[in-house]
C-alpha cells in the first residue's frame, strides 16, 4: 500500500467528525500538528506517524501498515477506530462511564441502558465508552438514556479470536 500526506479537505472531514461527534477541542488538533497524518492510497485509511517514519516510507514505497491506525474516510465521512478512542479519551467531552455488569455486556456487543451508566459527560450523540477505572471499552451513541454499541474492544476477540 502506498501512503501520502493527508490533504486539507480530508483533514477537514476528520475535524468535523471529531468536533461534532465527540466534542473534541483544539488541544487535540494541536497534538495532531506535532504528528504526520498519512492516508493510504486505496481505502483511504488514516494513520498517525512521525516525520522519521514518514521519510523512511517515502524511500521504501509500499508497506502494509504505517503508524497508528486512527480510522477511515468513506464517502466524505470519517469512521474513527478504537485506537483513536484511546487518544481521544484525553480530549473528548462526550464520555460515558459504565458499571461492571454493563462493561461486560458492552464488550459482548450489547447496548447499555441507563441503570448501567455511572456518569455522563457531554451531550447526546457519539461518545467514548469507559469502565469505572477510565479504561476505553469502545465507541457508542448515547440517545434516550441508552448507549448504542458502535464498536467495542470485544469485537477483536469475537471476530478474530
Amino acid at each position: 500500500m502506498k501512503f501520502r500526506r493527508i490533504r486539507k479537505e480530508e483533514l477537514e472531514i476528520i475535524k468535523r467528525c471529531l468536533i461534532k461527534d465527540f466534542g473534541v477541542g483544539s488541544e487535540f488538533f494541536e497534538f495532531l500538528k506535532r504528528k504526520v497524518v498519512i492516508v493510504s492510497s486505496g481505502r483511504k485509511e488514516v494513520f498517525i506517524t512521525n516525520k522519521k517514519v514518514y521519510d523512511i516510507l517515502k524511500k521504501i514505497g509500499e508497506v502494509y501498515i504505517a503508524g497508528l491506525y486512527i480510522g477511515e474516510i468513506k464517502r466524505k465521512k470519517f469512521i474513527p477506530s478504537l485506537e483513536l478512542a484511546y487518544i481521544l479519551k484525553k480530549y473528548a467531552k462526550n464520555l460515558i462511564y459504565v458499571n461492571e455488569k454493563s462493561e461486560q455486556l458492552f464488550l459482548y456487543g450489547r447496548d447499555v441502558f441507563r441503570e448501567g451508566i455511572i456518569e455522563i459527560r457531554g451531550e447526546s450523540g457519539r461518545c467514548i465508552v469507559l469502565n469505572k477505572f477510565g479504561d476505553v471499552l469502545g465507541i457508542g451513541e448515547f440517545r434516550n438514556n441508552i448507549v448504542k454499541n458502535l464498536a467495542d474492544r470485544g469485537l477483536y476477540l469475537r471476530k478474530y479470536g
